[in-house]
């Protein structure tokens, strides 16, 4: 991805890595609106995974510090 790009349903905006100064794998994103205004954010097709398990979610808003597994985009 890169500045102006329109992101569509399904699409790979990023791959998880590290930068060696983090623990694990992980991915910074922000969305903003022509004026510089952040943007809310929906995912589609996840699955969050904690203490109790997995839990599938069909869509919705990611929370800070949850471990999130994409379930739906494929490789290009």
């Amino acid at each position: 991805m890169k500045k102006g790009d329109r992101v569509k349903v399904g699409r790979v905006i990023a791959r998880g890595g590290n930068s060696g100064s983090s623990g694990w794998p992980h991915m910074h994103f922000a969305m903003y609106d022509r004026d510089g205004i952040s943007l809310p954010c929906t995912f589609a097709d996840f699955t969050e995974l904690g203490r109790a398990g997995e839990k599938k979610v069909s869509a919705g808003r990611v929370t800070e510090n949850r471990i999130y597994r994409n379930t739906f985009a494929k490789d290009p």
